[in-house]
């Protein structure tokens, strides 16, 4: 490891061996998950208030 040379007031070393991110498919398939998951909550919250209206118009009407 050595100093960054260019900037004298930087004391961190460089990693010149750091792994390059590749994000080419992984961002495809992380916008696909997102989606499943916006609609499971979606459809979740859907069946959850239509039961609860259900039940209160069935208990008190």
């Amino acid at each position: 490891m050595e100093v960054n040379s260019a900037d004298q007031n930087n004391h961190f070393p460089v990693d010149r061996d750091a792994p390059v991110i590749q994000n080419n498919k992984n961002d495809h398939s992380k916008k696909i998950i997102d989606i499943v998951v916006l609609l499971l909550i979606s459809v979740s919250t859907v069946v959850t208030v239509s039961l609860s209206i259900y039940i209160i118009f069935s208990k008190f009407f």
